[in-house]
């Protein structure tokens, strides 16, 4: 998640959030909350779809679905990321072992010339 916003946006989004959840009885604990920020910023479209049809009563809004959006559309973006920052830590380490095992070869062979 990465949110850039300045603290009058993110009071416009506050302030668009709370009323929304409470015409649609939703609590407005830290899951939909962070939901519902996300729709309004706009940046899902497919979350978005799926929460327009809640705002305008097309469908039933239950907490497990609430927590199934939750972790598909806010918490593994994050974690697809956070796979590909070890992906690259692992290479880095791969790479630095060599590294070090090369020098320790050469320390070798010049410890080996000075005796």
């Amino acid at each position: 998640m990465n949110y850039n916003e300045n603290p009058q946006q993110a009071g416009e989004i506050i302030r668009l959030i709370l009323p929304t959840l409470s015409r649609l009885n939703i609590p407005a604990n830290p899951i939909n909350f962070a939901l519902w920020y996300e729709y309004y910023l706009g940046g899902k479209d497919e979350l978005n779809a799926v929460l327009e049809e809640f705002s305008n009563g097309e469908n039933s809004y239950t907490d497990d679905l609430a927590k199934d959006l939750f972790v598909r559309y806010i918490v593994e973006p994050d974690t697809a990321k956070i796979r590909t920052i070890g992906e690259e830590v692992r290479t880095l380490l791969s790479q630095l072992s060599a590294f070090l095992m090369d020098a320790g070869v050469d320390v070798r062979r010049y410890g080996d010339v000075l005796h």
